[in-house]
């Protein structure tokens, strides 16, 4: 039985474009979030511009109890889906240090200064990602 008192982490899937919408409001309330998100530069004809891009669309992680994560959908109203684990039919729990790891993975290839291994490391990146949402859905981290 998972105590409704500790604070987990929670993928949440969103309506399309909504991340920061819903990041925004996550933020209002106090709650704990993040969202995969990298700084890109664009060439403009105004001259170079950052950006940030999200990694990962449609999909939040947000670091609640039980009780708070049921209220976000019933009395503020988020529209968000939660990620339900396969055996049980609940809401799928990340275990920190998991998320702890997936973090630090993003935050390390924003880090690198070399063009190169930057476009090669999102692809790993990328891929990396995919594979923890597919193990992470299949209940199997």
């Amino acid at each position: 039985m998972i105590s409704t008192d500790k604070l987990n982490w929670y993928a949440a899937y969103t309506r399309v474009n909504q991340e920061l919408v819903i990041k925004k409001k996550l933020d209002e309330l106090g709650v704990e979030n993040y969202l995969p998100q990298e700084e890109r530069v664009r060439e403009t004809p105004l001259g170079r511009k950052k950006i940030r891009v999200i990694l990962i669309h449609g999909l939040i992680f947000i670091r609640t109890d039980k009780t708070t994560s049921f209220s976000l959908l019933n009395d503020h109203l988020l529209n968000i889906v939660y990620l339900k684990d396969r055996e049980g039919r609940c809401s799928l729990i990340i275990p920190d240090k998991q998320m702890e790891d997936f973090m630090f993975l993003l935050d390390f290839s924003e880090s690198l200064q070399y063009p190169e291994m930057i476009i090669s490391l999102q692809k790993v990146t990328l891929c990396l990602i995919l594979v923890f949402i597919i193990l992470c859905h299949s209940g199997r981290m």
